[in-house]
C-alpha cells in the first residue's frame, strides 16, 4: 500500500527483502536485527512515526514491533 501511495515500484524493495531473509537464515534473526529499534534511536523512530501519521494502524504496529525488538534485545543482553 505504501509503495502504491508513494508511487514506488514494489520491486524496488526486493533486494532489501532478500537480504533481510538471507541474513536471518544465515546468522539467526536476533543476530541479524539492526536498525533504530535495536539501538533505541528515538529520533529516527519518531521520524518514522511522523511519516506514518496517515496510517494509524501501521503506526501502532511500528510502535509495538519496535518496542518488542528493543525489549528482546535488552533481555538477551541481560542473559549474557
Amino acid at each position: 500500500q505504501l509503495s502504491t501511495d508513494k508511487n514506488i515500484d514494489f520491486k524496488m524493495f526486493h533486494p532489501l527483502m532478500h537480504e533481510t531473509l538471507n541474513k536471518a537464515v544465515a546468522i539467526s534473526p536476533q543476530k541479524a536485527q539492526t536498525g533504530p529499534a535495536v539501538r533505541n534511536d528515538l529520533n529516527v523512530m519518531n521520524k518514522h512515526l511522523k511519516m506514518l501519521e496517515k496510517y494509524p494502524l501501521w503506526k501502532k504496529i511500528y510502535s509495538f514491533v519496535s518496542e518488542s525488538i528493543y525489549k528482546i534485545k535488552e533481555k538477551n543482553n541481560e542473559q549474557l
